[in-house]
């Protein structure tokens, strides 16, 4: 027994001995196989596009970006614009940031600052009791009435006044003259906080085409030439004087319906020096002479041009005075250049008249002019005007002209005004006209009545359309600047330049108006230049005339147009008034 328990027992031990190793060497892990690290993924890229629109500059155009890579753009305005904002993001802020994680494109958009100007615009409706034919009155604020129409200032308050106009829509067709047709009346608006307003209708000015107009202390006077009838021999108008009386103008007709005369320019002065204002009208004719051209076939000559006084009486009415008893014209033919006898009265069918005291003797001068600027001055011994100082345009201005061309210096107004700040009166010639070149001639006074050559300032564009104009000093620097009146050429369609006239008064075609070629600034030597230190773009404004007029030194321009027409006839007026902030 003992004998066959140990060989059981070896047996035992080598089982356990060898499960034991068995056992450890399967606890063992394997060897290791060492696996290469793989690259990382590359990371997306973007495109990123920046663009500038007109007005302005951006500080990148960008470029291919990581995702989520952060770029900073930023974008500056031009001079005369500010920025507007981003095509492609709704962010404000000229300075932006963006985020790439897509393809982005991004415009900056600039537009004109506007901040040179304010706009009041409002409606009047002018009622079918105005006018007679009220077509008439649409014809009235669509520019046909702007020679005569002028504002004035009473005791602070602003008035524009519109002068009545005629033949509308073939009105006149076959009159003999325009006394074959009603005339209309001035109608007259005010200045209040919020625009403009009616405020009277004139029934005792009733006009059909005023064509210059003159100031004198608290006097108006008011010239008419229509040009209406079967031929220049009929051609007759009136003339009104207005009297500023506490707060109204009072006013009253200057000559009867016998003293009609063809009344192009007008002026005011104590001519017979008896305290009393008396008015001078020109090209007028000899109306005494029975013998002048009256025919339909007729075209009046020269000799029968004569300048018309009408001298105020004591009790407020005014007699035409007898031809030839007030200027003493020259008759020699060296000084006329375009008339080869001696029967010609030189200077006496001028255009344009200016009264005004010019050598500081208490007594009027009267200047005329045409191809040719002539002084009158008192003579003491005639106790008749004599001329006093000439010249000629073309000659000063080296033109060369051939008389009856067309194509001289014809000035068709005279405004007399210190130009140079010297204290001594000029005078400024207008001429909106003319082939040989429009613009304005200054001559410089020497302060005896006499002047010397100033400087003749081109208006280059012929689509401009302007009749008279005002002196005022805008930018403060004493010399008085010039301010025009006009009725086409300042449209726009882009905001940047003025359309051509074919396409000026498409309402559908244009965006606003552009104002620069209507202010002058002087030089203070007799020139001036067209105002261009920033475009003077004025959006949705569409106005058939502009009038420009100075309130407490600034500067201001009422635009308005015929708007709408009722089935009852009312006339709706479209009212601007833009004033500018340009020199503070």
């Amino acid at each position: 027994m003992k004998k066959l328990f140990y060989p059981l027992a070896f047996a035992l031990s080598a089982f356990l001995f060898i499960y034991s190793c068995s056992t450890e060497e399967d606890a063992t892990p394997p060897p290791q196989v060492q696996q290469p690290t793989p690259e990382p993924p590359a990371p997306k890229q973007y495109t990123l596009t920046v663009t500038a629109s007109e007005g302005g500059t951006v500080s990148t155009e960008g470029g291919t970006y990581d995702e989520g890579t952060s770029v900073t753009i930023t974008a500056t305005p031009a001079e005369g614009y500010e920025f507007a904002g981003w095509e492609g993001n709704d962010s404000t802020e000229a300075s932006l940031t963006v985020t790439l994680r897509a393809n982005t494109t991004l415009n900056a958009t600039f537009s004109l600052k506007l901040d040179y100007f304010e706009l009041q615009q409002n409606f009047i409706e002018i009622p079918n009791v105005t006018a007679t034919y009220m077509d008439n009155v649409v014809a009235q604020f669509q520019g046909n009435s702007i020679p005569g129409t002028f504002t004035y200032t009473i005791n602070g308050e602003i008035f524009l006044y519109v002068s009545g106009t005629a033949c509308s829509e073939g009105e006149c067709e076959g009159a003999y003259n325009i006394l074959d047709v009603p005339a209309n009346p001035y109608l007259v608006f005010k200045k209040i906080d919020d625009g403009w307003e009616l405020h009277e209708i004139l029934n005792d000015v009733k006009t059909w085409a005023v064509r210059n107009y003159q100031f004198r202390d608290n006097f108006i006077v008011l010239g008419g030439a229509n040009e209406e009838g079967l031929s220049p021999a009929q051609w007759v108008d009136n003339a009104f004087m207005g009297e500023l009386v506490g707060n109204e103008i009072q006013w009253k007709k200057v000559n009867s319906q016998e003293d009609m005369a063809f009344m192009h320019d007008i002026g005011i002065g104590d001519f017979n020096f008896d305290g009393l204002m008396d008015v001078i009208t020109g090209p007028g004719r000899d109306l005494s002479d029975p013998d002048r051209c009256r025919n339909v076939d007729c075209n009046p000559p020269g000799d029968e041009y004569i300048y018309n006084f009408y001298f105020q009486q004591n009790d407020g009415t005014f007699d035409l005075q007898e031809a030839y008893t007030i200027i003493d014209y020259p008759q020699d033919n060296e000084l006329h250049t375009d008339v080869l006898d001696d029967s010609t009265n030189f200077g006496n069918a001028s255009f344009a008249l200016e009264v005004i005291d010019l050598d500081g003797d208490g007594k009027d001068e009267i200047i005329s002019s045409t191809d040719w600027t002539v002084v009158y001055k008192y003579d003491e011994v005639s106790k008749k005007y004599m001329m006093h100082w000439y010249t000629n345009h073309n000659d000063d201005f080296g033109i060369d002209y051939i008389p009856g061309d067309g194509r001289g210096f014809f000035g068709e107004a005279i405004y007399s005004k210190d130009l140079n700040n010297d204290g001594i009166v000029d005078i400024l010639l207008e001429l909106p006209k003319v082939e040989t070149g429009r613009g304005f001639m200054t001559y410089i006074g020497n302060g005896d009545g006499t002047f010397n050559k100033g400087i003749f300032s081109y208006v280059s564009r012929d689509d401009l359309f302007w009749t008279q104009l005002i002196l005022e000093d805008i930018n403060n620097d004493s010399y008085p600047d010039i301010l025009l009146k006009s009725m086409d050429g300042y449209f726009t369609s882009d905001g940047i330049s003025t359309n051509s006239s074919g396409d000026s008064l498409d309402s559908d075609y244009i965006t606003g108006v552009i104002l620069n070629e209507l202010i002058w600034i002087n030089d203070g030597g007799g020139g001036f230049n067209q105002y261009n230190d920033k475009v003077l773009y004025i959006p949705n404004v569409d106005t058939r005339q502009l009038q420009p007029y100075v309130k407490e030194g600034k500067l201001h321009f009422i635009g308005f147009r015929a708007y709408d027409k009722d089935e009852l006839n009312n006339i709706t007026l479209d009212f601007n008034d833009i004033e500018l902030n340009l020199f503070e």
